[in-house]
């Protein structure tokens, strides 16, 4: 405590001495380790060492003292160069160094440089485009179907704030550094790091309930393929059964693919898919363009209904959220300068090519326009088939992708708990990958409606990933300097996020309630 009060003291009586003289320092008096490094001050101390816990402050101490009586010394000996030296001027010097000092000790934060710098613009661009692409873009048709122009309006509305959002985020990953004038460090790598430094536990707690709620997706991908595998089917005069044994044969199904722990082994069936999904949106349109003769605009109502509001929101704020991705994007970079100008583009391609997609595909079938719009191609067979067949392909092998975080959580959280899983690995696997996806199967039986489920997503977790968190994160994290007018549209967007999401969860559970009520 004594050193700790001696350099509090110490530091006082430097502030006490600090004038605005020091301009007046001659060139002269500069010493030689000043020219040589004119990065460093004058106690020769990083200021970004300050973040270290392990920082001796009691060598600073020292460095302090003997500082001082060198410079007394040498001050005695200026005078006779220059008679109107000051050691008041000298003291002045010192006293500016250690206000950059305690600024780097009260904000400095650990360089986090990313190890992957390999990608162009145009491969994160495309990256992105294949990330935004989820299922959930098959049920773009549908919410103009059920919100009419006001679903059109929201596209372009959530993508623009969503834009916003990810541009944002880049401020929020970088601090300025206090050693090297012009250089930002990477100091914050993802969400959960973010979100922690907002809110410490709390955020941290946020964070993985979003994480554990991403285990929702999977509901959506039994519900797809069960909806896919009933229309396909029905076209081999197949019937008489119980639906929701498909959903029990889906889950069965995937099952197995959890027990894979490397991603890599993976990769590749999940590229092939991801390339069959995009082909398959594009035949859709092509389709749709072919009957454009047929088309007519009035059939878009402008009628406004909340309830098909509300759902149409979820669902379109569940194909924005992709914005938990994008730090690592960004970590991809061969040039990170290039990031806001690759995200700006790369959103605003997925708002035109959704709005042209839920504008073809509505006009195309109007009031028979499906939940997934697979569902209405009927036509040059045995072209429907083979759409679905590549549909089912792409959500098969994406589920085990898009749950392997949730399950690196659950493993890391729960795992331990349980001793005999140490020895016993498969078994843990078993038994925890059947648990969930059980709870998911429920889900899937309970709430047949693929896109009430996106919807429902969409407004809980989707709102909160892609508008809400990056807007909070950017006012309240201090490492960048913040812009007044990206502040008023971070709250902007934060309240339209939050206002989206009460719409969005009450449709959706006031229709889940109805339907079941029917039940």
């Amino acid at each position: 405590m004594a050193d700790c009060n001696d350099e509090r003291s110490l530091l006082i009586n430097f502030e006490s001495t600090r004038t605005r003289n020091i301009s007046e320092m001659s060139d002269k008096t500069r010493t030689n380790s000043e020219r040589s490094d004119k990065n460093r001050t004058i106690l020769d101390i990083d200021p970004d060492s300050f973040a270290d816990p392990q920082f001796n402050y009691g060598a600073l101490n020292n460095r302090i003292r003997s500082t001082q009586t060198s410079l007394r010394g040498l001050s005695n000996s200026i005078r006779s160069i220059s008679p109107g030296f000051s050691w008041t001027h000298m003291s002045s010097a010192v006293g500016d160094s250690f206000n950059l000092h305690l600024q780097g000790a009260l904000t400095s934060l650990t360089d986090a440089p990313s190890p992957d710098r390999a990608s162009s613009p145009l491969l994160m661009s495309v990256n992105l485009q294949s990330i935004i692409l989820g299922t959930s873009v098959l049920s773009i048709p549908f919410c103009v179907k059920i919100a009419g122009i006001w679903g059109l309006i929201m596209i372009v509305v959530v993508g623009l704030f969503s834009m916003f959002t990810a541009d944002i985020l880049s401020d929020c990953q970088y601090q300025k550094s206090y050693t090297t004038p012009g250089l930002n460090k990477r100091v914050y790598v993802s969400f959960v790091e973010m979100s922690r430094e907002c809110w410490w536990k709390i955020g941290d707690y946020v964070m993985k309930i979003f994480v554990y709620l991403s285990l929702v997706r999977n509901v959506i991908v039994i519900i797809l393929l069960t909806d896919i595998a009933d229309d396909i089917l029905h076209t081999m005069n197949v019937t008489g059964y119980d639906k929701k044994w498909l959903s029990v044969i889906w889950t069965l199904g995937v099952i197995p693919l959890l027990y894979i722990t490397k991603v890599s082994v993976l990769a590749w069936v999940s590229f092939i898919g991801l390339n069959l999904y995009i082909c398959v949106i594009v035949t859709v349109l092509v389709l749709c363009c072919m009957t454009s003769h047929t088309w007519d605009l009035t059939n878009i109502s402008m009628d406004f209904n909340m309830q098909g509001f509300g759902i149409a929101t979820g669902i379109i704020i569940n194909s924005y959220s992709v914005h938990l991705n994008l730090p690592t994007l960004e970590g991809s970079l061969k040039n990170p300068d290039s990031y806001r100008k690759t995200s700006c583009i790369s959103f605003i391609f997925n708002v035109i090519a959704k709005v042209g997609f839920a504008i073809c595909g509505y006009l195309t079938y109007v009031s028979e326009t499906g939940q997934e719009i697979t569902s209405n191609i009927n036509q040059y067979h045995p072209l429907p088939t083979l759409l679905r067949v590549a549909v089912m392909f792409f959500a098969y092998f994406s589920l085990p992708l898009q749950s392997h975080v949730v399950f690196e959580l659950i493993d890391s959280t729960f795992k331990h708990r349980f001793p005999v899983c140490n020895t016993h690995e498969f078994a843990w696997l078993c038994v925890s990958r059947s648990l969930f996806m059980t709870m998911c199967l429920f889900v899937a039986v309970v709430i047949p409606d693929f896109s009430i489920v996106v919807s429902l997503i969409g407004s809980l977790r989707g709102s909160m990933i892609a508008l809400v968190l990056p807007a909070l994160f950017y006012t309240r994290l201090r490492t960048h300097d913040v812009d007044n007018t990206k502040k008023i549209v971070c709250w902007i967007t934060a309240g339209f996020g939050l206002v989206a999401a009460l719409i969005g969860v009450f449709s959706s559970v006031v229709t889940i309630a109805v339907g079941l009520g029917k039940h």
